[in-house]
């Protein structure tokens, strides 16, 4: 365990709401615990480094770490249209998932 990891605010909580699916309500709950946690940035950079693909860390989800990364190194594209979504665009002007609400639509 490093440094940081003794001060998380997570420390001896229940890893499972971490590492829920995103649309869960667990990983909000997480990510309100890490919203007030001393290390968030700490842990956020450790996620980052090493990388973490799965998982709430630093407060954020691993969707969410992936265009913190992207945006960093300056390779982010196009965003989809729909209010929002943030997506990067793959068909279009819209993601994936809205390309597709519109097709059926």
């Amino acid at each position: 365990m490093t440094g940081w990891q003794k001060d998380a605010a997570c420390k001896g909580k229940d890893t499972d709401r971490w590492f829920a699916l995103e649309s869960d309500p667990a990983t909000y709950e997480a990510k309100t615990v890490c919203a007030g946690c001393l290390v968030r940035e700490s842990c956020l950079q450790f996620a980052i480094d090493n990388p973490e693909h799965f998982g709430v860390w630093g407060g954020l989800t691993g969707r969410e770490r992936a265009k913190l990364r992207n945006r960093r190194a300056g390779s982010v594209g196009p965003v989809c249209g729909e209010p929002g979504c943030g997506r990067t665009v793959h068909t279009g002007g819209l993601c994936r998932g809205h390309a597709r609400l519109e097709a059926t639509a």
